[in-house]
């Protein structure tokens, strides 16, 4: 699963750039018109390591000075307790300087307040966050992933 908003933040405050595959969501089509995802198992143990996930943002008249990416993850872990959900992994830069490009590498760690009972397969996050009958709004969908009980951060 593949599922991505970018959104761009410019020097002027009237355009914001927002990129996405969610047929949903609003977007400045012609402003991210080459996406490219793709996993790799460095590994070779059958499941997937990395994700190397590329756009670029083309605007001839303003310029990038952040960026907020959300990345859209099925989920599943099958030791210890059953678990498959859809997870949000967020990267945000802001910068006063304008920006050429943006670097992230980090884990996708699991993170859990409460403890899940093992005798239950959990499934009740497993619907999109981003939901096509509510309107977008990123302050609101942080908020709500924020109180999961089971979710996942981008670290180190």
């Amino acid at each position: 699963k593949y599922d991505y908003i970018l959104i761009a933040d410019t020097d002027n405050w009237d355009s914001l750039i927002i990129c996405s595959n969610l047929p949903y969501i609003s977007t400045n089509h012609y402003s991210c018109p080459i996406v490219k995802a793709r996993e790799e198992d460095v590994n070779r143990d059958g499941y997937n390591d990395v994700l190397h996930f590329s756009t670029n943002v083309l605007s001839e008249d303003v310029t990038v000075h952040g960026i907020t990416l959300l990345l859209f993850f099925d989920y599943k872990l099958t030791s210890y307790c059953r678990v498959q959900m859809e997870v949000m992994a967020v990267v945000q830069h802001n910068s006063p300087l304008a920006g050429a490009g943006l670097i992230v590498s980090a884990d996708l760690s699991l993170v859990q307040r409460q403890p899940l009972n093992p005798r239950h397969t959990h499934t009740q996050y497993n619907i999109s966050a981003v939901q096509s009958t509510v309107p977008f709004s990123l302050p609101q969908l942080l908020s709500q992933y924020s109180f999961r009980n089971v979710s996942a951060r981008l670290m180190n």
